[in-house]
């Protein structure tokens, strides 16, 4: 090989090593930018009364499978929303769900989502996913892209019969689903 055709392939490696970091650093903005949906979701929503511990007053956000963006959730851990800390609690488990205020099922869980949201059903836990119909077949929000943007579905129905109450500011951004498959 000569010095020529060996420049040439380093170069070629560089370009891919630096494409790939920028891949990279792309997904992890996305996912940061997927957290602060989250974030939000809480701050528009309300629970019942009864949702909350007087001894633990915090907001439980849970995150239960594997994905990036549960691992992204972390970021949020000690902020304030509403006078309340937020704690981010990973669930390796099904059990104490209902402890959640909010559940975040990673796309790993991708075929038990629907029998975990029906072990939730009428609990004021609201539930999140990038799953495929997540929100058509019982999960509350699903996050989605679209045309390069984020975006989210509401299942209203879902939400109204947990006793969760959103805003009138978050249903106006999102496609509302109201009923289940």
């Amino acid at each position: 090989m000569t010095t020529r055709q060996l420049t040439h392939i380093t170069l070629i490696l560089l370009c891919c090593l630096s494409f790939a970091t920028f891949a990279k650093q792309q997904q992890s903005e996305v996912n940061l930018l997927k957290a602060v949906f989250i974030y939000n979701f809480v701050k528009f929503s309300r629970w019942p009364e009864e949702a909350w511990n007087e001894q633990d007053p915090a907001i439980k956000i849970c995150s239960i499978g594997d994905d990036e963006l549960t691992e992204t959730l972390v970021g949020l851990h000690g902020r304030t929303l509403r006078d309340r800390l937020v704690v981010i609690e990973r669930r390796h488990s099904r059990s104490k769900l209902s402890s959640c205020h909010v559940l975040y099922l990673a796309k790993s869980l991708q075929d038990k989502a629907l029998e975990i949201c029906k072990s939730l059903h009428d609990m004021p836990v609201l539930t999140i996913s990038e799953i495929s119909d997540f929100s058509k077949s019982g999960g509350m929000i699903e996050l989605y892209r679209s045309e390069g943007r984020i975006k989210f579905k509401i299942n209203l129905q879902i939400t109204r019969q947990a006793g969760l109450d959103l805003s009138s500011r978050l249903l106006k951004l999102a496609i509302i689903v109201d009923r289940q498959k």
